[in-house]
């Protein structure tokens, strides 16, 4: 299934605490921003240039309403951990399409830094499962995905990515220096808090105790 996951979490990879789902109290608000940033650079003559610093830059904020004290609580405790990179897993397989790159030899490429090769990589160093999942390389673009022609990875899929180099190897090999656009799917990013956790009492829940709504924001690394 594509799309958002049914449970959201946030924590240390592999440790992460779930954030209740809508309905009873739960989540009312889930919004983020997904793209890169690109940054003008002048050189000592005056030149303007431009270096991508990042290929996708990530930034969510997550609003639950009306949590049990014990929830509360234990997404309290994330914010203790402030210094620290946190795995954001809102996703079950979300769909990245036709992101470019060049080959180094005829059949490998190299991918390059965003929040969510970071969180596999995190993932891996605990020897967790793969976080993002490559379902094709082509020589042809096409953003909304299902290109035809080659899969230069058909044979190996998500196998043909090293999770430690971000080295992509192709089964089906192509010419050194061409363009060629990768098609994966992502779990999540890996995060920072950029503000406090907002915790505010709220009455009280059907079952007589405190209620509260809480509010976290995180941006990828």
């Amino acid at each position: 299934m594509s799309g958002f996951a049914s449970t959201i979490k946030i924590g240390p990879p592999g440790d992460e605490v779930e954030l209740p789902p809508s309905g009873g109290g739960g989540m009312t608000g889930f919004s983020f921003r997904l793209g890169g940033r690109r940054v003008d650079q002048r050189t000592l003559i005056q030149e303007l240039s431009s270096s991508v610093l990042r290929r996708h830059g990530y930034a969510a904020q997550v609003t639950l309403q009306g949590v049990p004290e014990a929830t509360m609580l234990s997404i309290a405790s994330v914010s203790g951990l402030v210094n620290q990179e946190l795995s954001f897993v809102f996703a079950d397989a979300w769909p990245l399409n036709s992101e470019q790159y060049t080959l180094l030899t005829t059949t490998t490429f190299e991918m390059k830094s965003t929040p969510f090769l970071l969180l596999d990589k995190a993932y891996n160093a605990i020897s967790g499962a793969r976080q993002v999942n490559l379902t094709g390389v082509f020589d042809t673009r096409k953003i909304a995905g299902g290109q035809s022609g080659t899969n230069r990875i058909a044979s190996t899929l998500a196998g043909a990515l090293n999770r430690s180099t971000w080295i992509v190897t192709l089964d089906t090999a192509g010419t050194a220096g061409a363009t060629v656009y990768v098609n994966y799917t992502i779990t999540g990013a890996l995060v920072v808090l950029t503000d406090e956790i907002q915790v505010v009492q709220r009455g009280f829940t059907a079952a007589g105790g405190q209620a509260y709504d809480v509010s976290i924001r995180v941006a990828g690394v």
